[in-house]
């Protein structure tokens, strides 16, 4: 007889690596590390590169106004215990033409202000790449 063992959802680990999902009603979700990446922003403003199809996620600094930023909301629970985050970028993906469908999950990179005119840093997240299958973590 087999000798199964349950798995337990809440044993696996959150993922180093960062990702960036675009889903189809628009929405921008991050995982944590992403989040923890661009040091754990309430707000973002979302910046498109149309030549090389590359979006930036700028985060606001705390009690900084900024007409144009979207909230950065935690998904399932408190900021402290959320595994993932989403952005309302429903309006920005129809704007700059950004694929909804099918969703895809992309690698986020960090530039830091040497490398962005002096911005904060900036995640980076390239449309051009491949999807990285949902079951495989790097």
């Amino acid at each position: 007889m087999a000798e199964f063992e349950k798995f337990r959802k809440r044993s696996v680990p959150s993922p180093d690596v960062a990702y960036v999902t675009i889903q189809r009603s628009g929405a921008i979700s991050l995982n944590r590390a992403a989040w923890t990446l661009i040091e754990k922003p309430e707000q973002v403003t979302l910046h498109f590169d149309r030549d090389d199809k590359v979006i930036g996620i700028e985060p606001v600094p705390r009690g900084l106004l900024d007409h144009d930023a979207f909230p950065v909301r935690p998904v399932g629970g408190s900021r402290e215990r959320a595994g993932s985050f989403v952005i309302s970028g429903k309006g920005f993906t129809k704007y700059y033409g950004i694929p909804t469908e099918p969703v895809t999950r992309r690698l986020g990179f960090l530039v830091d202000d040497d490398d962005n005119g002096g911005m904060v840093p900036l995640l980076y997240v390239w449309l051009n790449e491949e999807d990285i299958p949902r079951g495989l973590l790097s």
